[in-house]
Formats: structure tokens, C-alpha cells, sequence
């Protein structure tokens, strides 16, 4: 083989490694202390003839410590808006209440949360939690949540569905009932180097007492603007 032959072998090689090592990934949050970061959050609720209610909540988070076992960071909500219609007019007042309200939140090195505000987290919202082993694409792990004493636990299915060299898609699958149903899919995209994701969405149909409630939300990270698997 000359030796032209034997670099381009060698490149096929190197290449086939290189794909080889990322059939599966590793995602874990990857922070530090001081680290900050601030999401915004939009949320639509469409409880039909009684009312609507939309609000967008500003959410500032730095991080405090980082060891082994948790991570702990400072929130602080500095601002939202919320506007109200009908019934959920009276909803509108536990909102304002949140406004400039500041907590600590300790989680793991997979995002689930711990405690908040020094008390037991319990999942009430549909959040990530990272996969404990290395994924590949179309595997699943899974975790849950309770929206509401009514409707109890309700498990989580995450699928990844795709990934590069900086960011993974996650698709979170819940567990439908007569109570609640999928009304828009849930995606994650996540950025790998800091396991944070960058935007979220997702909807869902509940039934508490007897009312039927359509809850969609989006999320995205506006600082930093560029996570550091883009060079911030």
C-alpha cells in the first residue's frame, strides 16, 4: 500500500472510531459555581367557557455549589405579566404573588430536584430528567409527576430522538388517563456540554373537579445566550 492509501486508511479508521463513540452519549449537568442563568417561561390556559389565562414569568438562577451528590442554586423570579379572563380571573393574584420571589433549589447531576426552599421537591410539573446511563438514539428511561392530588402520580417516558456534536432532542411521553391527555408533544433540546436545555415545550388536557383545563407551555434560555458548547 502506498503511502497515500495508508493515510486515507488511516482516516477511515479514525472516522469510523469517532462515530463509533458516539452511538451513545452521556448527559449529565455540567455547572459551576457562579454560573448563571435566566429562562423565560410563556404559559397559555384555556379553561374554555370559564376563562383563559396567560402569563410569561422571568426566571434568574445562580448556581451556589456543586459537589458530589446535589447542586444547589439561588432563583429569583424578577418579573412577569399575566393577563386573565372569566373564572381564572382569580388565579391571577397567586401569579403576582410570585412576583420578585426568591428560593433555593437543590437537584442532582441529572436535574431532578431535590428540595426547594429547603423542603422535599415534589415533581408537579413535567420537567427533564437527564437518562442515569450512556442513550442512544430511540432509547428510553423513564420518571414521573404529580399535577394534582386528583390525578396522582403519572409516569414519564423520555425518548432521545436525535443528537449532534452540541445539542440532543429528548421527547418526554406521559402516561394518558381519562384525567389528562397530551395536547402538544414534550421536547427538550438540551445543550451537551452543560446538560442545561435551551428550550422546552409542551401541552397538556387535565380534568380536576370536574374541570377541563388546557395547559401549553414554551421555555428558553436567554442568558446566557450561548451555552458553552458554542463557545460562551
Amino acid at each position: 500500500m502506498n503511502i497515500r492509501g495508508q493515510i486515507l486508511g488511516a482516516l477511515l479508521l479514525l472516522t469510523s472510531i469517532c462515530f463509533a463513540a458516539e452511538d451513545k452519549i452521556t448527559l449529565r449537568w455540567n455547572v459551576k459555581p457562579e454560573e448563571r442563568y435566566e429562562n423565560q417561561v410563556k404559559m397559555a390556559i384555556d379553561a374554555g367557557e370559564n376563562g383563559t389565562l396567560f402569563a410569561t414569568i422571568h426566571f434568574a438562577e445562580r448556581i451556589l455549589s456543586v459537589t458530589e451528590k446535589s447542586i444547589t442554586a439561588s432563583v429569583f423570579i424578577p418579573g412577569l405579566s399575566v393577563q386573565t379572563s372569566g373564572a381564572l380571573e382569580a388565579a391571577a393574584a397567586n401569579f403576582e404573588g410570585m412576583r420578585r420571589m426568591s428560593y433555593e433549589r437543590e437537584c442532582d447531576a441529572l436535574g431532578k430536584s431535590l428540595s426547594i426552599a429547603g423542603n422535599s421537591a415534589l415533581s408537579t410539573s413535567v420537567d427533564l430528567v437527564l437518562p442515569a446511563n450512556p442513550v442512544g438514539i430511540g432509547d428510553r428511561w423513564e420518571s414521573t409527576f404529580a399535577p394534582n392530588a386528583e390525578i396522582g402520580d403519572v409516569k414519564i417516558t423520555y425518548v432521545l430522538e436525535k443528537f449532534d456534536a452540541n445539542v440532543a432532542i429528548i421527547r418526554a411521553d406521559l402516561q394518558e388517563s381519562d384525567k389528562l391527555s397530551v395536547i402538544k408533544p414534550y421536547r427538550f433540546t438540551v445543550d451537551r456540554a452543560s446538560g442545561r436545555y435551551k428550550s422546552a415545550e409542551g401541552g397538556l388536557k387535565m380534568t380536576i373537579m370536574g374541570l377541563t383545563l388546557s395547559v401549553t407551555f414554551s421555555q428558553r434560555t436567554i442568558v446566557p445566550v450561548k451555552l458553552r458548547s458554542n463557545g460562551a
